[in-house]
């Protein structure tokens, strides 16, 4: 949706954040980690990392993690604009991460010199739903920036009838976070294995994804950490055991029989 008017450009994202924060006040939220020091909260988190989710669940994670050192690449069309302004009114900053007309080039000199953390939806703004694009791992191997993959997943949620099938939680409702390790991709990729790393990212993304959506949808796992928007979880003031249900071992043995692939 591109918005003419430059009262509807200013005034529509200020009433979206502030819906979103009423909402994000009724929700269950709650987190499970492979690695608690990679969520972006953990006071021992101090290196920036690149991390990615899928784009149907963003609503969550902008509604948590705004004001948390976190930058997010949007997009330039017009939802993707709507979308950074109600961002904007949560205490992010936002880039536009197109890569036309040599942005590439300059999007990368600029997140060289930008110590903070960088949020990406690897399958937006248009899809396919649920493939992780080549871009997301080629940055974060330029950039040298370890990759977290977080899966999202609410209880009964609305769909919107998009390419992604945009999630929204109902109020009251049980949403879960997953946050996977932080692993890194090794420099200077050729294409063969840049195709490697983004097909087990896309995996292990699907996977973390799956295990949120079962535990939103009822089941308990030990070690979940409230999720408090603005606020370090009094659980993640320390650095607790990993508290997510295990990755499947082809995955685990996936990565470590990647090209110069480093253990997760």
């Amino acid at each position: 949706m591109r918005l003419k008017s430059r009262f509807a450009r200013s005034v529509v994202p200020r009433v979206a954040a502030l819906a979103g924060r009423a909402l994000r006040a009724t929700l269950d939220a709650r987190a499970v980690h492979h690695d608690p020091t990679a969520d972006p909260v953990h006071p021992q988190r101090t290196d920036p990392c690149v991390y990615l989710c899928w784009h149907e669940y963003l609503l969550l994670p902008v509604l948590e993690y705004g004001s948390q050192n976190v930058v997010a690449l949007t997009s330039e069309h017009g939802d993707g604009q709507l979308l950074a302004g109600a961002m904007r009114a949560l205490g992010w900053d936002t880039v536009d991460g197109s890569s036309s007309r040599g942005g590439a080039t300059a999007l990368l000199k600029l997140l060289r010199a930008d110590r903070r953390h960088i949020s990406i939806t690897p399958d937006g703004p248009r899809g396919p739903r649920r493939t992780v694009a080549p871009g997301a791992v080629w940055l974060a191997s330029k950039l040298q920036r370890p990759v977290v993959c977080v899966g999202y997943g609410f209880r009964a949620p609305w769909r919107a009838k998009s390419w992604d099938r945009f999630a929204v939680p109902r109020p009251f409702s049980r949403v879960r976070a997953v946050f996977g390790p932080a692993v890194q991709v090794p420099p200077g990729l050729d294409r063969e294995e840049l195709e490697a790393y983004r097909w087990w990212f896309e995996r292990l993304l699907q996977q973390l994804t799956e295990d949120a959506e079962w535990l939103a949808n009822g089941t308990s796992w030990d070690g979940e950490v409230p999720m408090s928007p603005g606020r370090v979880p009094r659980a993640l003031r320390r650095a607790p055991e990993p508290t997510a249900p295990p990755l499947p071992s082809e995955l685990v043995e996936e990565w470590e029989a990647l090209p110069r692939g480093l253990q997760v």
